[in-house]
This record gives C-alpha cells, sequence and structure tokens, in this order.
C-alpha cells in the first residue's frame, strides 16, 4: 500500500500523454514528451501487452505505412480501477474504467473505525466489480481528508488491499480532485492550476505542468475558518466560525430561554443579520408592546 504519487516513469509519461490526446501518433507523444522515437515505440507495444493501449487502424496517416502510421489510444474495454472516497458523512464507492468514466458506484455512511469502514467499502467494491461484466480490476485507492475526520490513512489502505488483493494507494482528496480533472480537462496541465476545496473541510492542491503533487495542502476545518468576531477559540485564535457560531447560540439561549433545548439544524455561513458588535439585542416599547 503506497502513498499517492503520479507516475514518473518513462511508461507513465507516455500513457498520461496519450491520454490527453485521446488518438495520438508515435511522433506526436515523442514531440509531446521530449522522449526519442525509439524509446516512445518501445514503451507504446509494452503498454499495448499489458492492455493499456491499443492501436487504431481506422485512422492510419494516408500516404504512410508501418506501425509509426498507426495512432493509439488508452483502451478502456478490458481494465478497471476501484476508488473510496471517505467523506465526513458518505463514503462512496466507485468502480472506473482507464478514462476516469464511472461504470458503478455505490454510498453507504460514513461510521465505525477506518479499518471497518474501509473493510465494508471493499467489500461494496467487490460487488461493484461483478456486476460489470468481463473487466479485470487491477488498482484501488482510498482517499480522504485525513487529518480534518481524525482517520488514519494507513489503516484505511491496508484494510482495501486486504479484502481486494489489489495494488492500492491513498492520498489527500483534494490532491485526487486535481488529478481527476486532469482526465476531464488536459489543457489544465499546461502552467499552473491552483485547486480549493472548501464545503465542510478546506484545502488547496498545485498542479504544475501536470505534476500532481502527493497530497493536498490543508488548512483546516471550516470550523476554524476566520469571521470578524472576537470570540474565542480551543485552537488558541479568536473569531474562528465554529467558536463564533457558539458565542452566537450561547447568546441566543441567553435572550430566548425557552429556545435552550430546541437543537440548532444550521448554522448560516452566509451575510448574517446581526450588528457589527456581534451582540443582538432587542428593544421593547411596554406603551405600544412592541
Amino acid at each position: 500500500m503506497n502513498t499517492f504519487q503520479q507516475d514518473s516513469s518513462t511508461a507513465g509519461l507516455v500513457l498520461r500523454t496519450v491520454l490527453h490526446h485521446g488518438v495520438a501518433f508515435r511522433d506526436q507523444i515523442a514531440e509531446s514528451t521530449g522522449l526519442s522515437a525509439a524509446t516512445v515505440g518501445r514503451q507504446v507495444t509494452v503498454l499495448a501487452r499489458r492492455g493499456l493501449l491499443r492501436e487504431r487502424p481506422d485512422c492510419t496517416r494516408s500516404g504512410h505505412v508501418g506501425r509509426p502510421s498507426i495512432p493509439v489510444e488508452v483502451d478502456d474495454r478490458r481494465l478497471s480501477a476501484g476508488a473510496v472516497h471517505i467523506g465526513r458523512l458518505v463514503t462512496t464507492v466507485a468502480l472506473t474504467d482507464l478514462r476516469g468514466r464511472i461504470l458503478g458506484i455505490a454510498h453507504l455512511p460514513t461510521r465505525g473505525s477506518d479499518r471497518d469502514l474501509a473493510t465494508l467499502a471493499a467489500r461494496r467494491l467487490v460487488g461493484l466489480r461483478a456486476g460489470i461484466g468481463d473487466r479485470t480490476l487491477v488498482t484501488a485507492a482510498v482517499v480522504a481528508p485525513w487529518e480534518a475526520l481524525g482517520r488514519s490513512p494507513m489503516a484505511a489502505g491496508r484494510a482495501l488491499r486486504d479484502v481486494t488483493a489489489l495494488p492500492t494507494a491513498t492520498a489527500d482528496h483534494v490532491a485526487a480532485v486535481a488529478a481527476a480533472d486532469l482526465l476531464s480537462s488536459p489543457e489544465h496541465a499546461q502552467g499552473t492550476t491552483v485547486y480549493v476545496y472548501a464545503r465542510e473541510t478546506v484545502g488547496v492542491a498545485t498542479v504544475h505542468d501536470g505534476a500532481v503533487p502527493s497530497g493536498g495542502r490543508r488548512t483546516g476545518s471550516v470550523t476554524h475558518l476566520p469571521t470578524t468576531s472576537d470570540a474565542p477559540c480551543s485552537c488558541g485564535a479568536r473569531g474562528c466560525l465554529g467558536a463564533t457560531v457558539a458565542a452566537l447560540t450561547r447568546l441566543l439561549h441567553t435572550l430566548f430561554p425557552a429556545a435552550a433545548d430546541v437543537p440548532i439544524a444550521h448554522a448560516w455561513c452566509g451575510v448574517l443579520g446581526v450588528p457589527r458588535d456581534w451582540s443582538a439585542s432587542v428593544a421593547y416599547d411596554p406603551a405600544t408592546g412592541l
């Protein structure tokens, strides 16, 4: 079980280049990668034997003969990959082809220990494999905002590997988002692209010239996003969103004691209708009763 790292081998470079082109001639691959024509030819042959690439004789260049005139593409007919995403509330299990297209998907609640949850997800993955026909499942990965959820990538990765008996990788889910985007939007492989994820957790991944980082740079839970309040937080800072919401909840219960036993269903994270000093108040006129 390995932490996710983008394949930097010559074969990996050739495969990603073909994936980005869709259908690619050998000289196009050589030009894009800087590899020699002989090296590209050897790698294409190896990848085709392993079922990762296939030739497209129907797209042969007119007036040319020989293998170099026959383009290749990623062979998405026989192999598949398994993926598990552990979210705060829901864990998603999916099977994809080599282009990243979803072949089967299932959801289960995120609960239990790291190993128990990953084991259940792995069994669901095996079940999905049985329903997609004659495809070979060749690899699997599990991603999550590990630190924000307080979960262990090592424990989850081992459980996934033990059940599936497949090569298994783990990654921060922001890096996984970046890698998935490059599959569908290869133009983002040029230059530098910054991916920002902000929902239940917050994270950032930077991709430079198509190189996906081995992990996202996480800035923490949204409970520690800054606000303009002065509410003290357990992290030592002031004005964190969670501490601010807790302070507002206490103020609500002080002003309306009858609401103390009513659970707070939502804490609004948009523009708040409160005074600038974060101290709500009520004016009462005895004469009018308003």
